[in-house]
């Protein structure tokens, strides 16, 4: 990045907002192409890391049933609804409880 003691006319100046438009559409385009792998590996992602795997490959052939069931299951699309449908159902009712439980607590801290 040109430092402000480097733009010393208005066509310095000019390039250096063309270079930085370039510079956010580069990183624009970066974000929105790792953004993309997440959301097409986001089940295996997951499985990954529910179940505590690396890189390596197991060579058993159990292992590659049970990984292939877990995969195929995380990569279900009506499955993925469920679990979303379970979260949020289970955020609501935590948020319910969290706002009685303040409610109670503010009560008892304000006799008025």
């Amino acid at each position: 990045m040109a430092k402000p003691n480097q733009i010393k006319n208005l066509d310095s100046l000019e390039k250096e907002i063309y270079r930085l438009k370039l510079e956010a559409r580069n990183n624009s385009k970066k974000l929105s192409s790792q953004m993309d792998h997440l959301q097409q590996h986001y089940a295996s992602m997951t499985s990954n890391s529910f179940f505590c795997k690396g890189d390596e490959k197991k060579s058993s052939g159990k292992a590659n049933e049970k990984e292939s069931f877990f995969h195929s299951l995380f990569e279900n699309e009506t499955f993925q609804d469920g679990v979303d449908s379970l979260l949020d159902r289970f955020a609501g009712r935590a948020a319910a409880g969290l706002d009685k439980l303040f409610s109670k607590w503010k009560a008892k801290k304000d006799p008025s």
